[in-house]
């Protein structure tokens, strides 16, 4: 996991990320982000490790890859991390000019979240068997007592 470099990030200072940190923390008013923006970073950092772009929405296969090695966490953890950078993508497209100053890389972007979609909808349809596993062992123990 390591030598992998899932546990190494991009510093919090990195213009991308200080611009993300503002949107979370003054336009959505979310109190916990820090989380959310380091998931971010060590998302960036290994898909990138020299700098904080946008470029690996070009890179679905290393997306995946990044997922894969994740498998060893809950879903539901994997899927806040899916969820994380999906937000960070969703204010690219949005939250800044995108369309304008790089329209294929906006297109990239629009394309990432569809595919991303359909995989977010996939782990989270494993995070409910997995609830509904823990629910249904635990009317059985309650049964017993």
């Amino acid at each position: 996991m390591r030598k992998g470099g899932l546990y190494e990030r991009h510093s919090l200072k990195a213009p991308m990320l200080k611009e993300f940190t503002t949107y979370l923390n003054e336009t959505l008013e979310m109190e916990n982000y820090k989380q959310e923006i380091e998931d971010v970073a060590r998302f960036l950092y290994f898909m990138n490790p020299k700098r904080v772009n946008l470029h690996f929405v070009k890179d679905i296969g290393k997306v995946n890859t990044f997922i894969s090695l994740k498998r060893h966490l809950k879903n539901r953890t994997i899927s806040g991390y899916l969820k994380h950078v999906r937000r960070f993508v969703t204010y690219q497209v949005k939250g800044t000019n995108l369309s304008v100053k790089d329209p294929e890389l906006f297109q990239h972007c629009t394309f990432f979240m569809n595919i991303t979609d359909d995989i977010q909808n996939r782990i989270m349809k494993l995070v409910s068997r997995e609830n509904v596993g823990k629910r249904s062992s635990n009317l059985w123990l309650c049964r017993l007592f």
